[in-house]
């Protein structure tokens, strides 16, 4: 009797151990960063920098909000020849597996380009015409 209580207990737990581990839920925060430096000599001494920043933030649910930034900067014997800063934040709303509302906010300055600064809001709707692994294209419309 004894023998079957073992054998039983082996069975029961080589079941529970054979069973495969649950899988962890996907981080809904994705992004990266990204760094950039050249500085020559010679000639002339030129210095450049970029920095860029991208996340998303997706809880699987229908929202999704998108953040960017950007910065450029160069440098040619000692005077300032770029220098452009830009942010946006995108947030998006689905109504079905193809189909979505969405706002956009931009905002962008640089110092050289006439402008002082130059801000734009987007209110519109999206449709996704392929969406695979692989692959996705949507197209978007709005004001």
């Amino acid at each position: 009797m004894r023998t079957l209580y073992v054998a039983m207990l082996c069975i029961v737990s080589g079941t529970a151990l054979a069973q495969a581990p649950a899988v962890p839920p996907a981080d809904p925060l994705i992004g990266n960063v990204s760094l950039g430096y050249l500085a020559t000599s010679g000639n002339t001494e030129s210095k450049n920098s970029n920095a860029s920043m991208e996340a998303t933030w997706d809880l699987d649910g229908p929202w999704k909000h998108d953040w960017t930034a950007l910065m450029i900067s160069a440098r040619t014997a000692g005077v300032t020849t770029a220098e452009s800063y830009s942010a946006g934040y995108k947030a998006q709303r689905d109504f079905s597996e193809t189909s979505y509302l969405f706002f956009s906010a931009d905002w962008r300055q640089d110092r050289f380009s006439g402008y002082d600064r130059q801000v734009s809001e987007t209110v519109g709707y999206g449709r996704r015409l392929l969406d695979t692994e692989r692959h996705m294209l949507a197209l978007e419309g709005g004001a």
